[in-house]
């Protein structure tokens, strides 16, 4: 999908490690590589203490957290290629494994405090399912637009002689060879344009995507604190509105502020977003009408990304935390993260499973 994800947790993935504090991890190892490589060939991910091997690797309030989670959150963040390098890699498998344990006391706490029950982070979640069924079925469907996009020199060749204004330089105009690849990039894109287009199209008819005349206008109507349900509808979509306080969301989600206004100021570029956002709710309705939303790999994803928005909200909540102020230390930013984490964990009750087995 062209549209990234909505933020990254860089502080997940920071230097500071506490493997070394619980020795289990480093034993479990081998069983995790096995198990890492049971996830590329499931077609569903593993349900908890469905298999014997399927120990506890902690317990969150009482709750307990079995490798077969673990596996389902690696399914649901990883791409095969990673998961590949897991099976091999036992350094990148602690820490992996860490990272997620640390994330499950950070979702916990988030929980506690009441975070998955405010709009905003409801908002983000609508947002972010969203933009993975609108990967899933790009990907599903991106052999039509590879094949859409391949160009023969030929091709190439006559786009250059047709466009005898074009390519010049002092002295001439510079020959084939030396711009033949700015000539594939134009024509590519061209071409991938069109067959987007033409693969849209009749989605958005099968989806009865009827835009209303507000979408056509170039300037928002809103503030970014108007409340949620307004009465400006831009389209609907199998019959149902689509605010412009939605596409609203969609803009605050995808660019950071001085992108937005920035993008916000140039003519044409809210007609361009919302055709972008148009697009994504149309390949949305597509894909739940194909039931992707009730395959084992979204609801992965989906699972594992509303964990990191938890975890990405509680910290957003306190700017004064030591490990985000300016001008400290790598060094200083870890040991301060680890305090908090440790104190979370306390917290919420997490406790790190005794494997007998492990300490052998």
């Amino acid at each position: 999908m062209t549209v990234k994800t909505r933020r990254q947790i860089k502080w997940l993935n920071r230097s500071c490690r506490w493997t070394k504090r619980h020795l289990g991890w480093i034993a479990i190892s081998v069983l995790l590589a096995a198990q890492v490589a049971d996830v590329q060939a499931a077609s569903h991910p593993v349900k908890a203490s469905s298999s014997k091997q399927d120990i506890v690797l902690a317990t969150v309030g009482g709750k307990a957290i079995h490798t077969s989670d673990f596996m389902r959150y690696l399914q649901g963040t990883c791409s095969n290629a990673e998961i590949e390098a897991l099976k091999t890699n036992r350094e990148a498998r602690v820490a992996a494994l860490n990272d997620y344990l640390d994330l499950t006391a950070l979702t916990a706490k988030a929980k506690k405090e009441g975070i998955d029950r405010t709009p905003l982070y409801r908002k983000a979640c609508e947002l972010m399912e969203m933009k993975i069924l609108d990967s899933m079925v790009t990907e599903r469907d991106r052999s039509r637009f590879t094949k859409a996009a391949t160009v023969s020199d030929r091709e190439l060749k006559a786009y250059y002689d047709s466009h005898p204004d074009q390519f010049q330089v002092q002295g001439g105009r510079s020959p084939f060879t030396e711009v033949k690849g700015l000539i594939e990039e134009r024509v590519t894109g061209d071409k991938l344009a069109k067959a987007h287009k033409a693969y849209l199209d009749p989605i958005r008819a099968q989806m009865h995507l009827k835009e209303t005349a507000l979408a056509a206008q170039s300037d928002f109507h809103l503030d970014w604190d108007t409340p949620a349900n307004d009465g400006n509808v831009l389209a609907t979509l199998n019959g149902s509105p689509i605010h412009e306080s939605d596409f609203k969301w969609f803009v605050k989600d995808a660019y950071r502020a001085e992108q937005r206004y920035q993008a916000l100021s140039r003519p044409g570029s809210r007609r361009s977003m919302l055709t972008s956002y148009l697009n994504m709710r149309v390949l949305e309705a597509k894909a739940r009408k194909d039931g992707l939303d009730k395959d084992a790999g979204f609801r992965a994803s989906r699972d594992a990304s509303q964990a990191k928005l938890l975890a990405e909200f509680l910290q957003e909540q306190d700017h004064s935390a030591p490990w985000m102020l300016p001008g400290s230390t790598e060094e200083a930013k870890a040991a301060a993260y680890q305090t908090y984490i440790n104190q979370l964990r306390r917290e919420v009750g997490f406790k790190v499973a005794i494997l007998p087995h492990a300490a052998r």
